[in-house]
């Protein structure tokens, strides 16, 4: 499986997120903390609150999104908002779905990670450019449980793993992910999540099972 052979269905489709704004709202600010009780903040430039119904929108939006890369979850998400004016890039949820399956896979193709539960941390940033279009900096990190790195075979495993999460990741932003972020104006994107690899669950996986039942004790 990979990110360029999967199809798509309506539901799939999570639209930019500037289609949440009605043409006549202007620029708006939204920052998305889940470290905090209420995680969403939208605001109008001006700094008066938008309607109920785009906060609402934008909810879905999100939720959907990050619906489709569970088990890795979206942690912060800084975007500036302008009302389009024109057809603006979607997301395909099947194509970003296969993200976390393909990480999940690799690590639990690997004899020296199984059953040690590694944490994901991935990002994105906006480098704005006066010349250049927009270009998006990625980076990833890879942690596991501090008593199965006293074994250097697993220090070594979670390195090479590592390397395989930062290509991933940004070849993934580059295809499947980076059009829908530029068109919804985020400037800012974390990802954290993980799993425990399981070989014995890296067909199911791959296959569309659900990671987040199926990856952890």
């Amino acid at each position: 499986m990979n990110m360029e052979s999967q199809t798509q269905s309506q539901s799939d489709v999570v639209p930019a997120l500037t289609a949440c704004l009605p043409t006549s709202a202007g620029r708006a600010r939204l920052i998305h903390d889940a470290t905090l009780t209420r995680p969403l903040r939208v605001r109008h430039n001006s700094g008066t609150k938008l309607p109920a119904e785009v906060y609402r929108a934008l909810t879905q939006s999100l939720g959907a999104a990050a619906g489709f890369l569970d088990p890795l979850e979206l942690n912060y998400l800084r975007a500036d908002l302008a009302p389009q004016t024109r057809s603006a890039a979607s997301l395909d949820g099947q194509r970003i779905g296969a993200l976390p399956r393909l990480l999940y896979a690799h690590a639990a193709a690997s004899e020296h990670l199984q059953d040690i539960e590694l944490t994901l941390r991935l990002s994105l940033e906006a480098v704005p450019s006066t010349s250049t279009p927009t270009s998006l900096d990625t980076r990833s990190s890879v942690r596991a449980e501090d008593a199965a790195l006293a074994d250097p075979t697993v220090g070594k495993a979670v390195k090479t793993y590592a390397d395989f999460v930062a290509r991933t990741w940004a070849r993934c932003v580059a295809t499947a992910f980076g059009p829908w972020v530029l068109a919804s104006g985020v400037r800012e994107l974390r990802l954290v999540g993980g799993f425990v690899p399981d070989r014995r669950h890296q067909n199911a996986v791959l296959a569309g099972a659900d990671i987040g039942r199926m990856a952890r004790p």
